[in-house]
């Protein structure tokens, strides 16, 4: 048996192909966090973040970040002026987190993505955002305690998904088709620089009409609210609410709620006139993680704070809703149902013009289920 054994071995050894596409790290200088900004004779300015590591004679080695900039016609333009600056060859592959500035980002976003799109080496999972003014200003931030500022975004934008801060795909890839439906809207973390802080804020949202920011945002209350809606939760979802408005002191009047479990309704109906609404439904459960007022203790107290959260939250989802409309940002998927339901009035009509028109309504039910280990 091993006579017939080694031959038929040798004769595959042969056959095989071997690493014939290999890149080796050696000759690689690997982005980590990169930014687009549009300068100011509309050419495209380009800004990485590559780290370096640099031998020592003794124990590990001291690790240096690099910040290039080139500007250029396009992204694949940027990256050969790039490379023309560094040691080695640039490698985007293990890229973590791409920035857009908010004059470019009101552009067309889908024609820098391009580039990513048809590279089959691209980090498709590479984090997307918009910064609130000129996003190389992001990379360049001398960060206290933090090496890598790529690594601080990433991280920053991971805690904010994880708190119901920002949405779960939205990434190179995760926005790809939703950014080419006709039918629904993306949305992206919107950042801003505290440089006298050496700090990145996460302020939000930024909402897009097909692949262009729209200029408006929704605030972290209203992001949190809306990813709700749209039946996305993270680990941890939390809403402060001003639910009384007499009290002294103030804070009496506040209550920190954490959603336990939630169930989003969105319903699409056409009238026989062909006129379309839209009815949104959030009933949550949650649990008090804060009432400093306390004394949360019978069953008429709590009842008074479901109704209070309700009308409070309710009032949020609908302010929610009009900002969506008035930046014709359709990220809840209305459009979506229209086609799906609703084909031949879909065929009828023109989307950009008919979505900020509808009736838009939204309603959100709260029960509190928990009310923490004190009353």
């Amino acid at each position: 048996m091993k006579v017939i054994i080694l031959p038929l071995t040798l004769c595959l050894l042969v056959l095989l192909s071997g690493c014939w596409d290999q890149r080796l790290f050696k000759d690689a200088k690997l982005v980590l966090g990169a930014s687009f900004d549009l300068t100011d004779n509309g050419k495209l300015l380009t800004t990485v973040s590559i780290p370096n590591i640099s031998k020592t004679s003794q124990g590990p080695g001291r690790e240096t970040v690099q910040i290039i900039s080139a500007v250029a016609n396009t992204p694949r333009e940027s990256r050969e002026k790039i490379n023309h600056k560094i040691s080695k060859n640039f490698d985007a592959s293990k890229m973590r987190v791409l920035l857009l500035g908010k004059k470019l980002a009101k552009q067309k976003v889908y024609p820098l993505l391009d580039v990513f799109y048809r590279d089959p080496t691209s980090a498709l999972n590479a984090k997307l955002a918009v910064v609130n003014g000129k996003s190389k200003n992001a990379l360049n931030l001398t960060l206290s305690g933090e090496t890598k500022v790529s690594t601080y975004l990433s991280d920053l934008l991971d805690s904010a998904r994880k708190t119901t801060l920002v949405g779960e795909n939205e990434n190179i890839q995760g926005i790809c088709g939703k950014m080419l439906d006709p039918g629904s809207d993306i949305v992206l973390p919107l950042l801003e620089v505290k440089e006298q802080q050496g700090l990145i804020k996460v302020a939000g949202l930024a909402l897009f009409n097909g692949d262009k920011y729209t200029g408006y945002h929704l605030t972290p209350k209203e992001s949190t609210l809306f990813l709700l809606l749209s039946g996305q939760k993270g680990d941890l979802a939390r809403i402060t609410a001003k639910v009384f408005k007499n009290r002294k002191p103030d804070i009496y009047n506040y209550i920190t709620i954490e959603a336990k479990h939630i169930n989003p309704d969105i319903q699409v109906n056409v009238n026989a006139q062909g006129e379309i609404s839209a009815a949104l439904h959030l009933n949550l459960k949650v649990r008090t993680i804060e009432y400093p007022k306390d004394k949360l203790n019978t069953e008429k107290e709590i009842r008074v704070l479901d109704q209070k959260l309700s009308k409070v939250l309710t009032k949020l989802a609908n302010d929610v809703a009009e900002k969506l409309q008035k930046a014709n940002a359709d990220p809840l998927g209305i459009g979506r149902q229209i086609i799906a339901f609703h084909h031949d009035l879909w065929d009828k009509i023109d989307w950009s013009k008919e979505y900020p028109n509808i009736q838009m309504n939204a309603e959100v039910n709260v029960e509190i289920l928990q009310h923490g280990i004190i009353n």
